[in-house]
């Protein structure tokens, strides 16, 4: 057994070659390109590490990859309609996020729930007002639909699970802590639904999305600060609203008609996913947008 070095200088690097043999055979190679006293460069085979400190700090593996082939989209290429879109509302109250409204929108029928009370019973409360909604959506109709909302990967994952875990089963799918999808079905029935987060296919807030795709009702303004779910009257004082200016609270004023922000939020982006489809179709014959939203 014996180890071969062949030393040469290029361009102020010291390049060492080994060889490596045993009983007079080669069994192994590699070249180290050293940089400085501290920094070297390894390269054996397909490999090449890079080491500084005497630390690995890269590897890099050299591996075959076929090109990228031109695909047909196939026959069936259909905008998907199969989805529900839903949004959830909360107030802040003493530093915590109470939900108090669900609203859901499925292109044709809206609807909206709300809790009784955020004083008393409220788990309670929060549990029957999504009670109602999956007793209307887990019907024949709307079997194996998908239900996008916005962000739901974070704190509207969460908090539904939470919820739907007490009435029927649930499966998720979770990577580095988000939900990818919630797979439920409720008890008493044989229809499934799937939980997605649409912001994992349209990562942008839903002001800018309606911009993007010409939504004709933008996302408004809404005071998210005020807590008074049974509020009638005047709008709220512009203390109540956040990340708007004083120009924008006065504009808000003039052009003000009361409608529930949830609903809206279910219809701007009900109306946004399906534009979404149309580009993708027009513009690129590599992607099935119908895989994409299963």
């Amino acid at each position: 057994m014996f180890i071969f070095l062949n030393v040469e200088k290029h361009n102020n690097y010291t390049i060492n070659h080994i060889e490596y043999y045993k009983k007079g055979h080669l069994l192994f190679e590699w070249k180290d390109t050293i940089e400085s006293s501290y920094k070297f460069t390894r390269e054996i085979g397909k490999s090449k590490i890079y080491y500084e400190n005497n630390e690995l700090i890269l590897y890099k593996l050299i591996k075959k990859t076929k090109g990228i082939s031109k695909k047909k989209l196939p026959k069936n290429n259909n905008i998907e309609t199969k989805f529900i879109t839903m949004d959830l509302e909360t107030i802040l109250i003493d530093n915590k996020h109470i939900p108090y409204l669900l609203s859901w929108y499925d292109g044709r029928i809206t609807r909206s729930y709300f809790i009784k009370d955020i004083q008393d019973n409220l788990e309670n409360n929060i549990l029957e007002m999504i009670k109602k909604a999956m007793s209307d959506i887990c019907i024949r109709k709307y079997k194996n639909y998908r239900i996008y909302s916005h962000n739901f990967s974070k704190f509207d994952g969460y908090f539904m699970l939470k919820h739907l875990s007490k009435l029927g089963y649930c499966d998720p799918k979770i990577y580095k802590g988000k939900f990818i999808s919630i797979k439920f079905r409720a008890n008493n029935t044989k229809y499934n639904l799937t939980f997605k987060d649409s912001y994992l296919l349209l990562s942008s807030s839903l002001k800018a999305l309606g911009k993007t795709f010409n939504i004709e009702s933008p996302k408004g303004i809404f005071p998210y600060l005020f807590t008074d779910i049974n509020y009638e009257g005047k709008i709220p004082d512009f203390k109540y609203f956040s990340n708007i200016s004083l120009e924008e609270y006065k504009n808000y004023i003039k052009q003000f008609i009361f409608l529930i922000i949830s609903c809206g939020n279910c219809y701007r982006y009900l109306n946004i996913i399906p534009f979404f489809q149309g580009n993708c179709f027009k513009q690129s014959n590599l992607i099935n947008m119908g895989e994409v939203l299963n």
